[in-house]
């Protein structure tokens, strides 16, 4: 029986999204683990002694999704290891992960830093070709572009289902950690104009508070906070989303709901480029117009072939 050790990057956070990310790599990691022992770490915090000995005694270590990879590991790193972590962890597998933002090329630290961690005879999986040059540029080339794991369940036959046309209701969602005020409120006026109910979730906490600094919000239902709200109403409401998170409108999409994400950063644009994920920037207030009266099919296009190898090579052993 083997031991698979999984980082977890839902613990230690406020953002709802870690959530659907986790939740999707907990399906993969059944899929494809399902005869072995799992065991889980945090990611978001510090390790210790326990820690490393739980990851140094399993045989297969997986961290998946969110942006834990950066140019700068010493200064921004969402995933806390460093090079003291390094002489007890090592051979850990990506699912899906990401870069943080557009950055320069990584520093020497990063570069040492994630080759002493990562494996070399495991292929990685990364969330887009953005990350995947990244990881090149620093000697680490047994890796593959395989989407975001929260997309890996979007099947052609699961879009053919997606409906075409505008529905009555909308559920949108803003970042705040990214505020441009000024398009965001055009955004909620365009929805106000657009839709006979619209409905608003937070991701984050802070999330709530940006919307609350806007003012006409009173024909708007905030929805609670936590995924359960968000999955209960896509099931029993008929609603196109419409917002800048992400993971929120991948969520949207495996419950049938046709949407459009709003980039405000790397993630959602390099995935449109590689996947054809309805994005469209957050600026382009006439284009998201446009796409709410219009008719429009959903044709996600995901490298079924990277997909397959990552998961069979753990089969084979």
């Amino acid at each position: 029986m083997r031991t698979v050790c999984i980082f977890n990057t839902s613990i230690v956070s406020r953002n709802v999204g870690d959530q659907i990310i986790m939740d999707s790599i907990q399906n993969i990691v059944d899929e494809v683990f399902k005869n072995d022992l799992q065991v889980r770490v945090a990611t978001h915090e510090s390790l210790f002694i326990p820690s490393h000995l739980l990851i140094r005694r399993s045989d297969i270590k997986i961290v998946g999704g969110t942006n834990l990879l950066s140019s700068n590991m010493p200064f921004y790193n969402q995933w806390k290891v460093n090079l003291l972590d390094s002489l007890f962890i090592s051979d850990v597998v990506l699912l899906g992960v990401g870069w943080w933002q557009y950055q320069g090329k990584p520093n020497l630290y990063t570069k040492i830093l994630l080759n002493r961690i990562l494996s070399k005879k495991f292929i990685h999986s990364v969330r887009d070709d953005y990350t995947k040059k990244m990881l090149e540029s620093i000697g680490i080339e047994n890796v593959v572009n395989t989407s975001c794991p929260t997309m890996w369940g979007l099947t052609r036959e699961l879009c053919k289902k997606i409906p075409t046309n505008k529905a009555e209701k909308v559920l949108f969602t803003l970042t705040s950690y990214n505020k441009k005020k000024h398009f965001d409120e055009q955004l909620i006026k365009l929805l106000q104009e657009n839709y006979s109910k619209v409905y608003y979730w937070p991701q984050q906490p802070d999330d709530l508070v940006y919307f609350r600094a806007f003012s006409k919000m009173q024909n708007v239902k905030v929805l609670p906070p936590n995924l359960m709200a968000l999955d209960e109403f896509l099931k029993n409401n008929g609603a196109d989303y419409i917002g800048t998170r992400l993971h929120a409108g991948i969520r949207a999409l495996s419950h049938y709901k046709r949407s459009m994400i709003l980039g405000v950063d790397n993630r959602s644009l390099e995935i449109g480029k590689d996947t054809k994920l309805p994005v469209i920037k957050r600026e382009n207030i006439e284009s998201i117009k446009k796409w709410i009266l219009s008719k429009s099919e959903t044709s996600i296009i995901l490298p079924e072939k990277n997909i397959k190898m990552w998961k069979n090579q753990f089969r084979q052993l």
